[in-house]
């Protein structure tokens, strides 16, 4: 009765994937070849399991987990790259450190100083301004746009 209604579950469930358009000939050509490889997977640690030491494999769970994790995190950093455009800068000063981040259009400015400490701005450009803020900016001269 329960493989009945998981088989019944699963049918509703793929029906709403091809309905939604979510089941394509690329997809299901992918999923063919994961449920081919999981059938090759299961049979032949079936033969290899009761041959290996309990040590030695969680040592190669453990290689697959590192594994994993290290492709993970490369394929995020280069997303990261390619969608965000990160960029770091440090340049030493004769008083201490300035370290600027961008991050998208965002831009983050990390200035330590010996003797003032350490200072964390947010550079907003110019045109972000309101035009009165535009005007009070360029009335006072100390405040120069970029």
């Amino acid at each position: 009765m329960a493989t009945r209604a998981a088989n019944e579950a699963l049918l509703h469930l793929s029906n709403i994937y091809v309905h939604l358009g979510l089941l394509t000939m690329q997809s299901l050509q992918i999923d063919l070849i994961v449920a081919l490889a999981v059938l090759l997977s299961s049979r032949a640690m079936k033969a290899l399991l009761p041959k290996l030491s309990k040590t030695l494999f969680v040592r190669f769970g453990y290689g697959a987990m590192v594994v994993a994790g290290v492709l993970m995190f490369n394929s995020a950093v280069v997303q990261i790259k390619i969608v965000h455009h990160p960029d770091i800068r440090v340049q030493q000063l004769a008083k201490g450190l300035d370290a600027s981040w961008s991050w998208d259009a965002l831009i983050y400015s990390l200035e330590f100083k010996y003797a003032e400490g350490l200072e964390f701005e947010k550079v907003v450009p110019f045109s972000r301004y309101r035009p009165m803020n535009r005007h009070l900016c360029m009335r006072n001269r100390r405040f120069i746009p970029r």
